[in-house]
């Protein structure tokens, strides 16, 4: 902290007191948070008597704010064609990029995302319009399996019931 002519502690911006916290490579490169860390990874930084998610506070310093309603997805630590390995503590923007909640569920690695991701069945079958039942909570499910499925629990309730 520097003084005021009076004498009195004066403040530093929180420009100057975040960017002093990063160890800020090229611009492509990732910018690491070496300040407070929360124990998933994310850099977390003090504003205004608040903690705040430090990729969001670099975000908004030097893009502007986040669009309402949109999150930010930390896309290179995701997999795909822009995979890249990147820190949950980097806050280089370009590294960020705005989408909805939803997308940056399906980019990620979560179980939702994998299943959401995947084109055929266990069995091979194919996910498509025609092989393909959605159930009320959203998951799908492959017809062909459910049709064999089904023809081997009669089957079974057939033997059983012959055994008896």
């Amino acid at each position: 902290m520097s003084e005021s002519k009076d004498g009195a502690p004066r403040a530093r911006s929180l420009s100057a007191r975040f960017w002093s916290k990063v160890d800020k490579r090229g611009p492509d490169e990732c910018w690491l948070w070496m300040a407070a860390r929360a124990r998933n990874g994310y850099g977390r930084v003090g504003v205004a008597q608040a903690v705040r998610l430090a990729h969001r506070v670099a975000y908004g310093l030097l893009i502007g704010p986040i669009p309402v309603g949109l999150t930010l997805d930390h896309f290179r630590m995701n997999p795909g064609p822009r995979n890249a390995p990147c820190s949950r503590a980097c806050v280089n923007p370009a590294h960020l990029e705005p989408v909805t909640q939803g997308e940056n569920v399906l980019r990620g690695n979560g179980l939702f995302a994998r299943e959401a991701r995947q084109t055929q069945c266990r069995r091979g079958h194919p996910f498509d319009e025609k092989n393909t039942y959605v159930r009320k909570n959203g998951m799908r499910n492959c017809r062909e399996c459910r049709r064999l499925d089904a023809c081997l629990r009669r089957s079974f309730v057939r033997v059983q019931g012959a055994a008896a």
